[in-house]
């Protein structure tokens, strides 16, 4: 044995454990100077954020009225941030709902065309 005593090891004489260093397994948040600042940052579904974008591109330059549920569905699932299943499924229903006011949009367009057509041949012929 060495004179006064077995050797201590680095690890044993270390300061305590710096609280910004990454632990397997559990992330750590730096503290910061506002109360829940950041804290827990829930991820937002993507599906949810790409069909507010869509609708709202639909909605406002061309006056595409039929998109508003899925707008307003994709503004629900991104409030849905703490069930990420229950957002999914919101982003889900929001772009049926999108789809089906496409599917309005052509069929409104078809039968004005039709109408258009028989008008036209009931005043050429």
């Amino acid at each position: 044995m060495p004179p006064g005593g077995p050797r201590r090891s680095s690890i044993q004489d270390a300061g305590p454990a710096n609280p910004y260093l990454r632990r397997p397994g559990r992330p750590v948040l730096a503290p910061t100077p506002y109360v829940g600042a950041y804290a827990g940052r829930r991820a937002v579904s993507g599906s949810a954020i790409t069909l507010v974008v869509v609708s709202a591109v639909c909605l406002f330059p061309f006056l595409l009225v039929t998109q508003l549920p899925a707008l307003i569905i994709g503004l629900m699932a991104i409030n849905a941030r703490d069930d990420l299943a229950r957002a999914d499924r919101l982003a889900r229903r929001g772009w049926w709902a999108f789809a089906a006011g496409l599917a309005a949009i052509v069929a409104l367009f078809v039968s004005a065309a039709a109408l258009l057509f028989s008008v036209m041949l009931a005043v050429i012929g």
